[in-house]
């Protein structure tokens, strides 16, 4: 069965608002957005927030790439995905003092709220602001249509003090590596349900294994397995705490170099 168009009438808006989404920020956010309202070929992805303790709901493999970016980065302290720009009445004006046409529901006719993919709450110091993110292929850039959009987009978040910007694949590209690093251990930031007694473990061990790796010219998997062995851990333990470790950057691996059990750990010089 086809999905809906993406985007929200402001009758569906006004619904959901009843039931207390699309407010909040941390765990208490929710999306007034669904992924599952995405067009039919996009790819839906729900992944657990280190730092909103909720789950997220990521509309493609990009959106993905970015949220794990976001995960990792220390001047992050917030992530709201799918957020709707609800001043509807303002995109509307907005994209008559443009000329454009504003996105409007195919059946119905009737305007849409638009969305950005990200709402970032960054610190600096004891400066804190928001930053909001658009992530798309750099090929959609082509597309008059789209310009036009993101032009709509661009001057709601101007009008509102706010830093607008787009992310594409090219951009995301350059930081494949660490991508792919963060999506290998993003699980791990939590292991209590992975490692019996795991807090007072890691407690334990964390100073121990750091020295172990540091020293050892063995590959990942050979020294956690050794590891698992001296120290009387279920087979698996040590690799789990490992990955633990890095995910709550405890262990200061290189990220800028491929994360491979089969191979040495590489540190940070």
């Amino acid at each position: 069965m086809a999905r809906k168009k993406a985007g929200l009438t402001s009758s569906q808006i006004e619904k959901r608002f009843d039931k207390e989404q699309g407010i909040g920020t941390g765990k208490d956010y929710k999306s007034l957005y669904h992924t599952r309202e995405t067009p039919l070929k996009t790819t839906n992805i729900k992944k657990p927030g280190w730092k909103t303790k909720r789950q997220h709901e990521l509309w493609s493999y990009l959106t993905c790439m970015c949220f794990y970016l976001a995960e990792w980065s220390n001047s992050i302290t917030d992530i709201r995905e799918n957020y709707l720009l609800l001043d509807l009445a303002d995109t509307q004006q907005i994209a008559k003092f443009l000329g454009i046409n504003h996105p409007y529901d195919p059946h119905t006719r009737e305007p849409i709220a638009m969305k950005t993919d990200f709402v970032f709450t960054v610190q600096k110091g004891f400066e804190v602001n928001l930053e909001a993110r658009t992530v798309m292929p750099a090929n959609n850039l082509n597309d008059i249509r789209t310009i036009e959009t993101l032009e709509i987009e661009r001057i709601y978040w101007a009008r509102r003090k706010t830093s607008w910007g787009i992310i594409t694949d090219r951009e995301l590209e350059l930081h494949k590596v660490l991508i792919k690093n963060i999506e290998l251990i993003h699980a791990y930031k939590d292991i209590t349900d992975r490692v019996t007694s795991a807090s007072e473990k890691i407690n334990k061990i964390a100073v121990l294994l750091t020295e172990e790796l540091r020293a050892s010219q063995d590959p990942l998997n050979k020294s956690a397995l050794n590891m698992d062995s001296i120290y009387g851990f279920n087979q698996g333990d040590c690799l789990a705490i490992i990955k633990h470790l890095i995910a709550n950057k405890r262990l200061p691996v290189d990220m800028t170099k491929p994360f491979n059990p089969d191979k040495k750990l590489l540190f940070m010089k």
